[in-house]
Parts: C-alpha cells; sequence; structure tokens
C-alpha cells in the first residue's frame, strides 16, 4: 500500500510495485526529477526487485486492553485518553507561549533601536552550524559536508541560507539581554543551585550529595570503631553510596564554577527577562525593579528618575 506521506524514493517506486505477489521478479525504470534532494538527482536508474513477502497491518480495538498494551500505568482505555488529552492540550499552550513571545519581541524590535557589529550575526550561525554538526553525528549521518553534498549544496553557501534566521535570533537576543540589564534582573546562587538540583535529579528538600557524604561517613566511622568484624555487604554499600556522592559533589563543583556557571547563569537570565516581559505586557503585577546603585545621591536620584520615565513610556 502505497504510503502517500511518505513515499519511497525515486518516485512510483512503490507504485512499481503493486499487484507483486512473494516470489515475482520485476524489472523497471525510474528518473530522479532534476529538483530532487538525492544525490542522484536527474538521474535515471534500473531496478531489479523480488517480492520475499508481504505484510500488512490491523488496526487494534480501541478498549482497556489496548490502553495497557500502551503502557502499565493505563489500566482503562479512557485513562489513556485523558493522558493524550493532557499532553497534547500542553504542547499546544508551549507552541502558543513562543508564538506569543515572538510577537511580543517583534514589536518591541519594531520600536528598538539595534545597533550590533557583524559577529553578532556569524556567532549565531556558528552557533546554528554547530548544532546540526551535532545533530548528524548523533544520527550517524556523517560529516557535514557529505551531508550538505547529497543534499546538492555547499558549507558557505548553506551559511548564507540560515542569515535571515540568524539576523532575527540575534536581534532577539540582544532584546532579552537589553531586558536584564534595564530591569535590573540578576541570577541567585539558591536559582544555580536549584537549576543545578533540578539537572541532576536532586528531589527539593532532599539533603544535598556534600550533606549524604558527611553523614555517611560520620557513621561508619562511628562503626568501624565499636565493630571491627562489620559486615561487609554493608561496607560495599557504604563505598557505592560514598562513590555517588563524590561523583554528584564533583558535579556540583563544576558546574558552579567557570564556564558551567556563566552557562546556566546566561540560561536563567534568559527565562526570568523572558518571564518578566511577559508579566509587563500581559499588565500582570511584578516586583519591581532594584534601585541602580551609584556613588553619588545626584546621579541616583537622576537614575531613578530615568527608570520612573522609561516605566512610565513602558506602560504607555
Amino acid at each position: 500500500t502505497p504510503d502517500q506521506e511518505n513515499p519511497m524514493d525515486p518516485p512510483g517506486f512503490d507504485e512499481a510495485l503493486l499487484g507483486l505477489r512473494p516470489g515475482d521478479e520485476k524489472d523497471f525504470e525510474l528518473t530522479w526529477p532534476e529538483d530532487s534532494q538525492s544525490i542522484h538527482a536527474g538521474k535515471k536508474a534500473l531496478f531489479h526487485v523480488k517480492i520475499h513477502k508481504i505484510v500488512g497491518t490491523t488496526k487494534p480495538e480501541l478498549n482497556d486492553g489496548f490502553a495497557q498494551m500502551v503502557g502499565p500505568e493505563f489500566e482503562t482505555l479512557d485513562a489513556l485518553k485523558e493522558n493524550i488529552r493532557t499532553t497534547l492540550l500542553e504542547s499546544k499552550k508551549q507552541q502558543a507561549e513562543e508564538e506569543y513571545l515572538e510577537k511580543v519581541l517583534d514589536a518591541l524590535m519594531a520600536q528598538s533601536k539595534l545597533d550590533y557589529p557583524p559577529t553578532v550575526v556569524e556567532d549565531q550561525i556558528d552557533s546554528m552550524v554547530n548544532t546540526l554538526e551535532r545533530q548528524l553525528r548523533e544520527y550517524g549521518i556523517g560529516s557535514l559536508e557529505q551531508y550538505l553534498q547529497q543534499m546538492g549544496q555547499t558549507v558557505d553557501k548553506y551559511r548564507e541560507s540560515l542569515r535571515p534566521q540568524a539576523e532575527l535570533m540575534a536581534k532577539r537576543n540582544l532584546l532579552i539581554s537589553e531586558i536584564f540589564r534595564q530591569e535590573g534582573i540578576t541570577v541567585s546562587d539558591e536559582e544555580i543551585d536549584e537549576r543545578i538540583n533540578r539537572m541532576l535529579g536532586i528531589e527539593p528538600g532532599s539533603e544535598d550529595a556534600e550533606g549524604q557524604e558527611s553523614a555517611e561517613a560520620h557513621d561508619h566511622d562511628h562503626d568501624h570503631d565499636h565493630d571491627h568484624d562489620h559486615d561487609h555487604d554493608h561496607d560495599h554499600d557504604h563505598d557505592h553510596a560514598a562513590t555517588n556522592a563524590d561523583t554528584v559533589r564533583a558535579l556540583r563543583d563544576m558546574m558552579k564554577s567557570g564556564s558551567g556557571r556563566a552557562v546556566l547563569e546566561s540560561q536563567i537570565l534568559q527565562e526570568n527577562s523572558i518571564a518578566r516581559l511577559l508579566a509587563i505586557v500581559r499588565g500582570e503585577e511584578v516586583p519591581p525593579r532594584p534601585e541602580p546603585k551609584s556613588e553619588t545621591p545626584a546621579a541616583e536620584s537622576s537614575d531613578e528618575a530615568t527608570a520612573e520615565s522609561a516605566e512610565g513610556e513602558s506602560a504607555a
């Protein structure tokens, strides 16, 4: 049965197989279109096929048994439907939020003057190219050059095709950077710790890795002093737990300093800036901006007046 949404390549291949039965053989010629993204674009090929077997799919009956086949957490079909409904709703909400944010940023961009060096756009293009290269490696497709060659493109042409999107992304990023600068948004150590804990799967309110390690080490020393014939299985469990604690602590230290912390701060700043921007646009109550730091009272007063004026213009 031909798949209309995902036809075989080249066009017409699946139609050429219609009517064949197991054991049948067939020869036929097909040509790839000139505008095909295949490396064989514009070429003709002779195909020889032999049908080994024919398989089909049967739609299962939608009942509780089907739901349980999908996953053990679904005891009934209604439970499965509710899960699908919730998942789709969350997906649509996220999509709507992203589209709304884009409209807000575009509106803000229309009334802003952005001055930036060309390297900002080039850096954004580099980031987009690096992302594609990483995805290609994950999929085992090969190098970027090989992939683009199959697409009939060069690296330079591909970079130029990214330029309009890169310019838009660069401008939006600059706007967000200006928002957290103007609004005085900063990142606290608590926010960094919370983000690291979430990334490491540490539940809120639980003891951190360092605390667990300290407590386990203390308990082990206490038991060792009073009982030299301690159970070997318990020692093994303790060593394993201590190793895990050391690993978690090392990861935490790495992420809390240097480039790791810089990446986390950048992510949190962007998220907090977007959240504040959307709250302002929607007319929601937002915390007051922190007062600007200044060396002299006169400068501080001037800054406050400017901030109040900016807030009035923003509200207008």
